[in-house]
């Protein structure tokens, strides 16, 4: 996809956590082939929900880790 003077890259997952998929008849919905893992029953996709909820993993552990070399 080009735009004006350059390229766009999109993400693997273009859903925020929070982001209700609009276009689906009803929640919770099978695998798709733009959610990889469906959605939930409030229509948020699960990957995005998954990989919010790892980074925020990872990065606590990362500062336990830190401060744990610290003390």
């Amino acid at each position: 996809m080009k735009e004006k003077g350059g390229w766009i890259v999109w993400p693997l997952i273009r859903f925020s956590y929070a982001t209700q998929v609009k276009n689906i008849e009803n929640a919770p919905s099978p695998p798709t082939a733009q959610n990889w893992v469906g959605t939930d029953d409030q229509g948020r996709d699960v990957v995005a929900r998954l990989i919010y909820g790892f980074r925020i993993s990872i990065l606590f552990g990362l500062i336990l880790t830190i401060l744990s070399s610290i003390v």
